[in-house]
């Protein structure tokens, strides 16, 4: 344990020794700032994440669901008018849905267990395209009642996307409340690093700011009982303390 409180004092002494009391006393209130920096900064840009994670998903579920009923009303359009704009709208609506899916399958990326979700949204979504454009010709080429015969099939893919998009949103809601936990964690395990910190902090300042006004008060007790010069004061700072203890050392010999 000696050899601990030697390695400790050599330390300080070599490394604060040289600062003043004021400066050790400033080292003592910045020491515990660190951790209360570092974890007011974690949470701050991990909260800062989450918003825009969530607000970009957000977006995007908004997109893909308009982008269906856009496919289901453009289809309707083309087929009764045939007009050739009405079916470019329907693959731009397409395109539109593919771009607002890549942007939530970029959010996930290295979510394995996402992404897969999110490859089966694109093959259902392709499904549903692809039965639009067949019901569409039915009723161009046919008739009312051949293009009726897909109706029924049509949206059921419509309702069975639309579920599988808005609980994309929902999971997006569940991340958040997850995330908002890890951060109450580990704000819970940074209060605790700060406390015990400031603890750490106030001991060691205390004992190494107290500690050579101890052997200072003894040697002058020594000194005052027994006349002698103080020899063997072990005071290695050169702070304010260090300087007192010197002068009473050249005191003390004469």
């Amino acid at each position: 344990m000696k050899w601990m409180v030697r390695l400790i004092e050599s330390v300080e002494a070599n490394v604060l020794g040289r600062f003043g009391l004021r400066t050790k006393i400033f080292i003592g209130f910045l020491v515990p700032l660190f951790p209360v920096i570092i974890a007011l900064s974690y949470i701050g840009v991990a909260s800062l994440i989450v918003e825009k994670t969530v607000y970009y998903e957000k977006k995007s579920v908004e997109g893909m669901l308009d982008s269906i009923n856009q496919v289901i009303q453009w289809t309707t359009d083309y087929s009764l008018t045939q007009i050739p704009a009405s079916l470019d709208n329907i693959h731009s609506a397409a395109n539109q849905y593919s771009k607002f899916l890549n942007t939530i399958r970029g959010l996930k990326n290295g979510n394995p267990e996402a992404i897969k979700k999110l490859d089966e949204l694109d093959k259902s979504f392709k499904g549903y395209l692809e039965l639009s454009l067949k019901m569409a010709d039915a009723y161009i080429k046919y008739d009312r009642v051949v293009g009726n015969s897909f109706t029924e099939e049509f949206h059921k893919k419509k309702d069975d996307l639309t579920k599988s998009v808005n609980t994309i949103g929902i999971d997006a809601v569940t991340g958040v409340e997850s995330s908002f936990k890890k951060a109450k964690f580990i704000s819970i395990l940074a209060s605790a690093g700060i406390i015990a910190t400031i603890l750490l902090s106030a001991l060691f300042f205390g004992w190494r700011l107290g500690l050579p006004l101890v052997k200072l008060k003894k040697a002058m007790e020594g000194l005052e009982k027994e006349g002698n010069k103080i020899e063997g004061l072990d005071i290695l700072t050169k702070d304010e303390v260090g300087e007192l203890a010197s002068s009473f050392v050249n005191l003390s010999e004469r």
